[in-house]
């Protein structure tokens, strides 16, 4: 095939073979460099494919949209039909994805590319065409940082029972919407929930889920919640975190319901954190006018335009149809392999199997068993079975839910750039006592700074801000009832299992371990002088004690 003059293409190296056949490079007769597709020779032998190959040119030639790859010839050679597209001078992302840190994208990067690929996605929704196939190895990256949508229409074109299709259906299982997996019809908030999946598994490094053979996978699919990309990304912004997981929700009206929505949800999360200094607007600029570049292209189409499933084709020619083509054998066939997927699916465990799989991860102290345990059982007691193992599940989640309230301070910490000044740094402790709550001390911290450095010039900035932040607490604290001085003392489980062990140690005469107890409780609540008056943790010959 190198060397071949095919038409107007000029065949110059091979790039590599996909679920439909090989893939080269080609110079047209302009000497610019163009991407053929080589279909199989065993789809070319089929008449319904080949009426089909055809229907989906005639889609192909409507999508326009810098951010796809653009539809350019086609034509049959030696019997064997073939593809011109836009040739693209990058890697995909499924090649991306495996240079990077732990096989994952930076934040940032992945958001920039939803940001590109979702205009692209509205376009051809609003063309009245699905892509079916989203999957990182689909989306290339162009030297300018441009992103280009691949393959569409080619997914549909194998809709005919074939070896090469199920090949095609184990790759992309990973990102198969649950209505698709059950074999019900499938809609643009189906591309939406494969998308999900790749945006989680360029930023994590791994698909949602994965199994040892499809009928596992379409399983989870189906019936089990992946675990929230921030567990695995620390310092993954919370709202991309939950827009990834809304694209993933199992029923399709929980998902955005058009390529609009979803772009000003994206829109809305940039913005937001550009404000927070968290992304750098220089970074999306791109993204900025690929969405809106080209919605003048879209101008004379309906947002709601019904996506068809399947096109009408003429019937094929009359001619021998040999023995594995024939309806009467290939229908049967098909439906006793959907059915045997849909025994593999029904066949679930039950509540107690899946909790004895996991019940010794359970009693680790390492919170990789805790995920372990999470993602191999109780996500799935949790959907499935809400109302068994109810405290097993509730203690997991705290527990997946701290660790990454830890890994969001580390990430918060890293990010933040050190202070200039004290003024700043004690400026920033009140936002610190602020952020968890506490109001009173938070008052006081701004109160001091704006006394201590008054007449200080280069502190300016942080007085004001100290000043209206005590002006804002003081709201806050006329919206909150005032609390009783027994409530800190009196109401809280753990502190009163607290004073109850100081009492133990006190009466089996433990006095250096109670001094120390005592001690530590009066430096926690040292700026609650209300909780510390209730407390009494005074004995005699503890208070003289030096701090430890």
């Amino acid at each position: 095939m190198i060397g071949q003059q095919i038409g107007r293409y000029r065949i110059e190296s091979r790039i590599g073979q996909g679920a439909m056949g090989e893939v080269y490079r080609a110079v047209d007769d302009r000497g610019e460099f163009v991407a053929v597709k080589f279909l199989m020779a065993e789809l070319a032998r089929e008449p319904v494919f080949l009426m089909r190959f055809q229907a989906e040119i005639e889609t192909l030639r409507k999508l326009r949209h810098p951010n796809i790859v653009s539809y350019q010839d086609h034509g049959i050679h030696e019997g064997i039909p073939f593809l011109v597209m836009e040739w693209i001078d990058g890697p995909d992302y499924e090649s991306l994805g495996k240079r990077g840190e732990r096989g994952r994208l930076p934040w940032q990067e992945v958001l920039d590319l939803a940001l590109q690929v979702v205009p692209a996605l509205r376009h051809a929704h609003r063309k009245g065409f699905l892509h079916r196939d989203l999957k990182p190895s689909n989306l290339l990256r162009c030297l300018d940082g441009r992103v280009k949508l691949s393959d569409f229409g080619l997914a549909k074109m194998l809709i005919q029972p074939s070896p090469q299709l199920l090949n095609s259906v184990v790759g992309a299982i990973a990102y198969t919407a649950p209505e698709q997996a059950l074999g019900k019809p499938i809609t643009k908030r189906s591309d939406f929930y494969a998308f999900g999946g790749v945006l989680y598994t360029l930023l994590t490094g791994r698909p949602p889920f994965s199994g040892n053979n499809v009928v596992e996978v379409m399983h989870k699919h189906c019936f089990v919640q992946p675990e929230r990309p921030e567990h695995l990304v620390p310092g993954l912004p919370r709202e991309l975190d939950d827009l990834i997981c809304r694209l993933l929700a199992k029923d399709p009206a929980q998902r955005p319901g058009d390529g609009s929505v979803l772009l000003k949800q994206l829109e809305q999360i940039r913005a937001e954190l550009e404000r927070r200094g968290q992304l750098d607007p220089n970074r999306t600029a791109r993204s900025a006018v690929a969405a809106h570049e080209t919605d003048d292209l879209d101008d004379d189409d309906s947002e709601d335009a019904e996506i068809d499933s399947f096109r009408p084709l003429p019937p094929p020619p009359e001619m021998p149809v040999p023995l594995m083509r024939r309806p009467i054998v290939v229908i049967p066939m098909a439906a006793t392999v959907f059915l045997l997927i849909l025994w593999g699916i029904n066949r679930r465990p039950s509540a107690e199997m899946l909790f004895a799989k996991v019940e010794p991860l359970l009693q680790s102290d390492s919170p990789d068993d805790w995920q372990k345990a999470w993602d191999e059982g109780l996500s799935e007691i949790a959907s499935r079975f809400p109302d068994r193992y109810l405290q097993e599940v509730r203690q997991v989640r705290e527990r997946l839910d701290d660790r990454a309230a830890i890994r969001r301070a580390i990430a918060s910490y890293r990010l933040n750039t050190p202070s200039t000044t004290e003024a700043e740094r004690l400026y920033r402790r009140g936002l610190s006592l602020l952020a968890t709550g506490e109001l009173a001390a938070a008052q006081r911290q701004w109160e001091h700074v704006a006394i201590a450095f008054a007449d200080v010039p280069e502190a300016a900035r942080w007085v004001e801000q100290a000043t209206n932040g005590i002006a804002e607490v003081k709201t806050l604290r006329n919206e909150r009832p005032r609390r009783d001085p027994e409530s800190a003392a009196g109401n809280d489980i753990a502190l009163q299992a607290a004073r109850a062990r100081l009492a133990q140690l006190r009466a089996t005469g433990q006095i250096d371990a109670a001094r120390a107890m005592a001690q530590a409780l009066r430096v926690l609540y040292a700026d609650d002088p209300i909780a510390l008056q209730a407390l009494d943790f005074e004995q005699p010959g503890e208070k003289s004690q030096p701090n430890r």
